[in-house]
C-alpha cells in the first residue's frame, strides 16, 4: 500500500508540473512541445488546487514561478498585496536591478512591501550602493530591521552587512 501512495504522489507532481504548460503538436514528422502560457498555468491546474490544503496557495505558486523564471508579469497575477509586492522585490534583488523597484504597485495591504523595502533588499543582497542611493531622502522604520534609509543602507554595506 505504501508503494501505491508514492506512485500517486509522483503522478500528482508530474500532473502539477506539466498541466497546461505544454501542448503536443505534430511538426516535421516529430512530436515537439510548444509552450502555451509561460509556466503560470501550473498554478491554475486542477492538480495545484489539490495541494491547497497543504498550504500551497495560488498566490505563492505564482510568486515562486515568477521569481524562479524572472517573469515579472506573472507577479501581476497575484491577488494579495504582500505576496505580489514581494514578488517584485525578489525579482529585483535576483536581477540586481533597482529600477524594478519603481514598478512595485501600490496596494491597500498593510503588509505589502514598499519601494524602499525593495531598494534595501537589492542593496543588501547584492552589495549595491547604487540601490541605497536610489532611496533618496525616504526613510522608514521596520521592526527587527530598524531604520531603513540611504544612510543606514550605505553604513550597512560599508560595515559588511551588520546593522549600525
Amino acid at each position: 500500500m505504501k508503494g501505491c501512495s508514492y506512485a500517486l504522489v509522483i503522478l500528482l507532481l508530474f500532473c502539477l508540473l506539466t498541466a497546461g504548460c505544454m501542448e503536443l503538436q505534430y511538426a516535421d514528422l516529430a512530436w515537439v512541445f510548444e509552450p502555451q502560457e509561460p509556466l503560470g498555468s501550473v498554478c491554475t491546474s486542477p492538480a495545484a488546487r489539490l495541494l491547497k490544503p497543504a498550504g500551497l496557495d495560488q498566490d505563492h505558486c505564482y510568486q515562486q514561478v515568477a521569481v524562479n523564471t524572472g517573469n515579472l508579469p506573472l507577479c501581476d497575477k497575484i491577488r494579495r498585496g504582500a505576496p505580489m509586492t514581494k514578488c517584485y522585490m525578489l525579482i529585483a534583488a535576483k536581477q540586481n536591478d533597482p529600477a524594478l523597484c519603481s514598478q512595485i504597485p501600490t496596494t491597500s495591504d498593510p503588509q505589502a512591501y514598499l519601494k524602499i523595502d525593495c531598494l534595501w533588499e537589492v542593496a543588501t543582497v547584492n552589495n549595491n550602493p547604487a540601490a541605497c542611493k536610489a532611496m533618496g531622502t525616504s526613510k522608514i522604520s521596520r521592526m527587527f530591521m530598524g531604520e531603513m534609509s540611504q544612510q543606514t543602507c550605505l553604513a550597512r554595506l560599508a560595515g559588511g552587512g551588520s546593522t549600525p
